[in-house]
């Protein structure tokens, strides 16, 4: 008893439709998993607000994120700078204040509660590694 050719295409029809459907939602799923962790990412990056200390006696050894747009930087010398920032992605980009004009692209290697790396910062090229100070706001 053979497989007449309609049934042989009808079932050769369902498993190529079959695989084809099964390809489309794993990668649904793949990018999904992707948008989501991008997703927490930067949510976690909207909670920068408050003191970041470099964990060693150099440039830029203080950040303060008053708000969602403005960062002071302290320095190891009598100087303060003041930025307008912005998260984009994994990148925090400094910009000047009164010209509006993106200076810095720093980009962000890792980020928790109490940690925050920088690839680079500013001028300063390797690793920077800041912790957080809780955010006071009566000082």
């Amino acid at each position: 008893m053979g497989l007449s050719p309609g049934f042989v295409f009808l079932l050769v029809f369902g498993m190529l439709f079959w695989g084809g459907c099964q390809q489309a939602e794993s990668s649904k799923n793949n990018s999904d998993v992707h948008l989501s962790k991008t997703s927490v990412v930067k949510q976690k990056l909207t909670n920068l607000r408050g003191r970041w200390y470099l964990n060693e006696w150099d440039l830029y050894h203080t950040l303060h994120f008053i708000n969602e747009r403005e960062l002071v930087i302290d320095n190891h010398i009598d100087t303060v700078f003041r930025f307008q920032y912005e998260l984009q992605n994994d990148t925090l980009i400094l910009y000047d204040k009164k010209k509006g004009q993106a200076l810095y692209f720093n980009p962000i290697t890792a980020f928790d509660e109490d940690n925050l790396v920088f690839e680079q910062f500013i001028e300063k090229s390797g690793q920077q590694h800041y912790t957080r100070k809780p955010f006071n706001k009566h000082k």
